[in-house]
């Protein structure tokens, strides 16, 4: 069903750019009603969710974008959402902490230059 889109979406967030995840209601698989011009709004059944992701490439480097969508059905929302959030997890490990040691310093050097400017003045 949806093992493709898990296989292969690790290999979206391998360089710089953000990766984008979209989800919507698969409306195209569900056929329109004809007595009604709003028939969507209160389907009879649940509706498929469709997801996307790509690798946030621009127009300009089209060659290089990554597109996945899969067709989750309402019923194993629960178990796709739980792989994907494995996914997330797993994608968290390369991030790194920020080094704000460095911003602190500039921020006690700065005050610590304000404080003996007022002071012998």
């Amino acid at each position: 069903m949806y093992v493709h889109y898990f296989t292969a979406a690790p290999e979206i967030p391998k360089d710089s750019s953000s990766p984008l995840v979209t989800y919507g209601q698969d409306t195209a698989s569900t056929p329109p009603a004809g007595d009604e011009s709003f028939s969507d709004l209160h389907p009879a059944n649940p509706l498929p969710v469709i997801v996307r992701a790509t690798n946030g490439k621009s127009k300009k480097h089209r060659s290089d974008k990554i597109k996945l969508s899969t067709i989750v059905q309402p019923d194993a929302l629960e178990s796709f959402f739980a792989s994907y959030a494995n996914i997330c997890k797993g994608g968290m490990s390369a991030l790194k902490p920020r080094d704000r040691s460095k911003k602190k310093a500039k921020s006690r050097k700065k005050k610590g230059a304000a404080v003996t400017s007022v002071a012998a003045a």
